[in-house]
């Protein structure tokens, strides 16, 4: 075998371990998600999915969409941009813990279980953040691997902390400070320390004025976009009914088990390498991806479909006959579930591409345009069916528009001379 074929096979090996890791620790994930609800009381587990969730949406928003900017900065910039958001992160935590914890005392409740709840609340919302915050410092230098094993780390270290709450301290704040320690442990293994010798930083402010569309529109359309992904559950339950809404949320669910198992499992591999091109070589980015769309698609017409086939068979004999409706709502979801596989892993593109107002201004349609379809269908102007269907192909229609915009992005963008080196191997990306 060639030099040149040895390290092409080198590559593919090493890419292929990647994967592996990321969609193993998406099955640990998923997995333990199962266990825990196994051993805590519905109300304990219902708690802490709550304030979870809460702990999520702050420590996604915290860091403002500056570890973002960072891909594509130049590497004085993306220091101290990894810098600023690490200050908002905790900033933001620790304001977390002190609301949660005002609440308590308003409401009369503040004992030593409410101390620790929002203790764990504000650590797990920090984690978070600095997870990933150091994830983006990472996929910027292409250290696909750490990325993967922190993601597997953090995964193995939650569950294995959570069934240990369930003995030690069988609580949300127990649960919740096994999260805050699981992210923990993934964070430390992407603390790589990142050589700035003989690089002089910029002042922080006026870094932070280059990069303040990154504030200024990719953060809101951060909050945006996850309120648009939580309103279809939501919003369920008023238009549709609770019947109707159950089926929905768990179509949506299962539905979502591809993406998360295999798509999301690639975002950091995909959106680094094309981030890379953004800020090396600009001519590349648009094949680059084009070449990540084409293979998720692909990848996602196979998995959305024998998802639907297994759901519209399956579903009704594992969990009895007054589920069958899961199975129509996942038939008229699966557009929206194949957009949704083929899109979102790389739609941080159109920030990459210095894009932040067209972003934001497409979050915003989006939830318009699920907001007015549960609206209708709440109105009572279209049927259960009619607004599942209305919905999918509204959001197969929103994506589509974004590879739309991403693509006329990538392709503005100014055929500049390399700002920094390249890898020196090929497998340098990949450690």
């Amino acid at each position: 075998m060639t030099t040149a074929g040895r390290l092409t096979a080198a590559v593919k090996n090493r890419r292929t371990a990647n994967i592996a890791v990321l969609v193993g620790a998406q099955t640990v994930n998923l997995g333990g998600v199962l266990v825990v609800t196994a051993l805590f009381a519905p109300a304990d587990f219902g708690r802490f999915a709550t304030l979870f969730a809460v702990a999520a949406m702050v420590g996604g928003a915290s860091p403002l969409r500056l570890e973002v900017a960072a891909t594509t900065a130049t590497e004085a910039d993306a220091a101290q941009l990894i810098r600023a958001a690490m200050r908002s992160n905790l900033v933001a935590a620790a304001a977390t813990g002190i609301i949660a914890l005002t609440c308590h005392t308003v409401w009369g409740q503040l004992d030593g279980g409410a101390l620790a709840e929002s203790a764990a609340l504000a650590a797990v919302t920090y984690a978070i953040a600095a997870a990933g915050t150091y994830t983006y410092a990472r996929v910027r230098e292409r250290r696909y691997m750490r990325v993967s094993g922190s993601k597997l780390l953090t995964a193995a270290v939650q569950v294995a902390g959570q069934v240990a709450a369930s003995v030690v301290m069988p609580t949300p704040a127990g649960l919740l400070a096994a999260a805050a320690v699981g992210y923990g442990a993934g964070t430390l293994l992407l603390l790589t320390p990142t050589p700035t010798g003989g690089i002089t930083l910029p002042p922080m402010r006026d870094v932070l004025r280059r990069h303040r569309a990154f504030m200024l529109a990719a953060a809101p359309a951060g909050i945006v976009s996850a309120v648009a992904v939580n309103l279809p559950v939501a919003a369920s339950g008023v238009a549709l009914g609770t019947v109707a809404a159950a089926d929905v949320a768990l179509a949506l669910r299962i539905g979502a088990l591809p993406s998360a198992l295999l798509g999301q499992a690639l975002m950091p591999l995909l959106l680094g390498e094309i981030t890379h091109r953004v800020r090396t070589d600009a001519a590349l980015a648009l094949p680059t991806f084009m070449r990540a769309l084409r293979g998720l698609t692909a990848a996602g017409c196979v998995s959305v479909a024998a998802v639907v086939a297994a759901g519209w068979w399956l579903i009704p004999v594992v969990l009895g006959e007054q589920w069958h409706g899961v199975g129509l709502a996942l038939l008229l979801l699966s557009p929206f579930l194949l957009g949704q596989f083929a899109v979102a892993p790389v739609s941080q593109s159109l920030n990459a591409a210095g894009r932040n107002a067209t972003q934001l201004v497409w979050d915003v349609a989006r939830l318009a345009a699920t907001a007015a379809v549960f609206g209708a269908a709440a109105a009572g102007v279209i049927g259960y069916r009619a607004c599942l269907l209305w919905f999918s192909a509204m959001m197969a229609a929103a994506y589509a528009a974004h590879v739309a915009l991403t693509r006329a992005a990538l392709a503005g963008l100014p055929d500049a001379s390399r700002k920094e080196p390249v890898a020196a191997t090929a497998t340098a990306a990949y450690r």
